[in-house]
């Protein structure tokens, strides 16, 4: 079957609102080769990576509520190593200190455990205690890095420690609250710039309760930047990539049987490679000591693992 007939083919099934033939196998591979990279990085580092913790959590829940078998030690790995870490940062985060990655990383950890289900405990409230300090005065929080395109826009840190405050804030509703509310004024602010900010804007309304028209508004922006071979880019001048079509479908949750949804998903399935991956080049500057995970595409493996785990959540949509 040549490329053509087989995006034809995966289009018209996904139109129909059936789960495109292909989806369960391509989440299951991506699923295993996302656990043998984030297995080599907690056996090479005991600080906590975003890319090789938190996002592996996040897309092993997605796999399994959509059905797909996760073995329980793939989640337990991950979730001690994050546990490990804050344990011994937990000082740190109760002094404002924070770690290195100082918000991004906070979130992170918040976004992992929520994934895996942990239960509120004081590591979590530390991390909590800190975000609040961390909020600036009109509602967002401050990126530290820039490393692009995950790691480079207040937007997606904002959206991070969002989350994270909804998720773990509950025995701090009175200054919770209040932070959740500013930083949804912030969120309706925001004028994106790219995918990334149109991506995790929209995460952001949605974490912090906006209400359905704004949230409709908001998805028709991102929508709109979708490329005629059904994926979404980084920036318009760029080719369509892994990252930006998976941030895109996880944040516009489109439901079964829309037909962007549906190109997206053929161009997803076309794009993957047979080992289960998805390559992304890298656009941030090494700062960090390389080392193999086992996770392919040599110096592209962050960037490449952290689109992977996206994609497993964006087709996990799909697959329920």
């Amino acid at each position: 079957m040549t490329r053509a007939w087989f995006l034809l083919a995966l289009l018209a099934t996904t139109a129909r609102g059936m789960e495109p033939e292909g989806v369960r196998p391509a989440i299951a591979r991506a699923v295993s080769i996302v656990n043998k990279a984030a297995a080599g990085h907690a056996e090479n580092r005991e600080c906590f990576s975003c890319h090789q913790q938190s996002l592996p959590l996040l897309a092993f829940a997605a796999a399994g509520k959509s059905g797909i078998t996760v073995e329980a030690g793939h989640t337990r790995r991950q979730l001690d190593h994050t546990i490990a870490f804050v344990d011994k940062n937990q000082a740190n985060y109760l002094s404002n200190k924070g770690t290195g990655g100082q918000v991004d990383t906070a979130g992170h950890i918040l976004l992992g455990l929520a994934a895996a289900g942990h239960p509120p405990d004081a590591n979590t409230d530390a991390v909590v205690h800190y975000l609040l300090k961390r909020q600036a005065e009109d509602g967002h929080w401050n990126c530290s890095s820039d490393r692009p395109p995950s790691e480079a826009s207040n937007v997606t840190t904002t959206w991070l420690a969002s989350a994270g405050l909804k998720a773990y804030g509950g025995s701090r509703t009175k200054e919770t609250g209040p932070a959740i509310d500013k930083a949804l004024d912030w969120f309706r602010a925001v004028k994106p710039r790219d995918n990334e900010e149109h991506a995790f804007r929209l995460m952001g309304l949605r974490a912090c309760g906006e209400c359905p028209c704004e949230i409709d508004r908001a998805a028709a922006g991102l929508l709109a930047l979708q490329k005629p071979d059904g994926g979404w880019s980084q920036r318009e001048s760029m080719a369509s990539d892994a990252y930006a079509t998976g941030t895109a479908l996880a944040a516009l949750e489109l439901p079964d049987g829309n037909p962007a949804r549906a190109k997206a998903f053929a161009w997803l399935l076309s794009s993957q490679k047979p080992d289960g991956s998805w390559h992304v080049v890298s656009r941030s500057k090494p700062f960090q000591k390389y080392f193999e995970t086992g996770f392919p595409h040599g110096k592209d493996q962050w960037i490449s693992s952290t689109a992977t785990a996206w994609a497993i959540v964006a087709l996990s949509q799909g697959a329920r």
